[in-house]
């Protein structure tokens, strides 16, 4: 995988019923993230790395 520029997304999402529950990968940056949502409409960072 690839991604164009610093700004855009790189990753995999985790869902559960179709709703996405986690997400890690290069999430709008170039750093490392591992997000989680209890809805999957607000994520925020269990791990990362900027």
């Amino acid at each position: 995988m690839n991604k164009e520029a610093p700004a855009g997304d790189v990753g995999f999402l985790l869902q559960s019923g179709f709703v996405t529950r986690a997400m890690f990968g290069l999430l709008g940056s170039d750093g490392w993230r591992l997000a989680v949502s209890p809805d999957g409409l607000a994520f925020k960072d269990a791990i990362s790395h900027r």
